[in-house]
């Protein structure tokens, strides 16, 4: 029993460590203006008000674009179910890990100090990976990255323009956010190549 307590220990610090917990929160913006953390589903349900309220204005003021973001939305979605199928794959493949280790323990193949040996050394290479595939990634943003501040002060400029109705300034807006999002889609195809 006690060596269940401390492989179960031993397990729950390395999932830790390793950034492995099973829950996930996702930023959204409130209702005040400040970032809050939800759950997943919280945050599909903001993007989807997003997008009908986006999907409003582009009607109203540059029914042209209306096509352009739509591929565009579907292009995002569509690279970042792929990201979280990655993401979700290396968890499983971790688990698998870990889970291996602890049958050898509980067949006597390992005693407890090899399998926390074999643990930690999992740890580490997860470590090393991670900080690689990181550091490819930041390398990215230099060239595809978006400003978060520069995004939002994008939106909250047209936010001003639809409020004076203001339709050159919107057109050109949406035209300055259309352009970001199909960068960050770039950059999301990009981390995509990095992670496979």
């Amino acid at each position: 029993m006690k060596k269940r307590w401390i492989f179960s220990l031993v397990l729950i610090a390395v999932l830790a460590f390793a950034g492995m917990s099973s829950s996930f929160a996702a930023p959204a913006i409130g209702g005040s203006g400040e970032v809050e953390v939800t759950r997943i589903g919280d945050v599909e349900a903001l993007k989807e008000k997003h997008r009908t309220r986006m999907t409003l204005v582009i009607e109203n003021y540059a029914p042209e674009m209306l096509a352009s973001y739509q591929t565009a939305w579907d292009a995002h979605d569509a690279v970042h179910v792929q990201l979280e199928a990655i993401r979700q794959e290396r968890k499983v493949e971790v688990q698998a890990e870990v889970t291996a280790i602890r049958a050898k323990v509980e067949s006597g193949e390992l005693t407890l100090e090899e399998a926390k040996a074999e643990l930690l050394a999992l740890r580490e290479a997860n470590k090393a990976e991670h900080e690689a595939i990181r550091a490819e990634i930041e390398a990215l943003k230099s060239t595809y990255g978006q400003d978060p501040e520069v995004v939002k002060a994008t939106n909250e400029a047209l936010k001003v323009a639809v409020k004076a109705k203001d339709e050159a300034e919107i057109v050109r807006l949406l035209g300055d956010l259309l352009a970001m999002l199909e960068k960050h889609i770039t950059f999301d195809n990009m981390k995509l190549d990095v992670l496979n």
